[in-house]
């Protein structure tokens, strides 16, 4: 079973060794999924993106994207060797068995970093027509880890 499918009714429980709370049950459900990595694991992650961090992007067409004031955060899409790294590879399996697919289709980890102030406004990203584009995110909270010299 996958978490959507798992105890529906319940607000809170355990799945594959992780705590949820359901935040929302309109849709888009909301579940908050702790435990997913450990703090070494999470680290690991932050090391990885701390490497090539970059200012984030919003699509406006194909092949076209662009800074954006809507968006203030920094962001990187793990890649290369870094997408067998062991605490990648386990967040990957994590999103496939929690929403039900198989790991081949989870896209990338997408890491981004907001410092105090940042935001993310709601906008509609481009998407060809008859395209299918919402399918279920998994984040994960990396605030355990202090950035360097902040």
């Amino acid at each position: 079973h996958t978490i959507s499918e798992w105890q529906n009714d319940q607000q809170e429980g355990w799945y594959e060794g992780m705590q949820y709370h359901v935040v929302s049950k309109e849709k888009p459900r909301a579940m908050l999924i702790e435990q997913t990595l450990t703090d070494e694991e999470s680290a690991a992650l932050i090391d990885i993106a701390n490497r090539s961090m970059a200012r984030s992007e919003v699509v406006h067409a194909p092949g076209s994207s662009g800074v954006n004031t809507i968006r203030t955060s920094y962001g990187m899409l793990v890649s290369g060797r870094d997408e067998y790294h062991p605490a990648n590879k386990k967040l990957r399996q994590h999103a496939a068995d929690l929403v039900g697919i198989n790991v081949a289709n989870v896209e990338g980890t997408q890491i981004l970093r907001y410092y105090p102030g940042q935001f993310y406004r709601s906008h509609p990203d481009y998407f060809a027509a008859g395209s299918e584009h919402r399918w279920p995110a998994l984040r994960h909270p990396a605030h355990l880890v202090e950035p360097a010299g902040r």
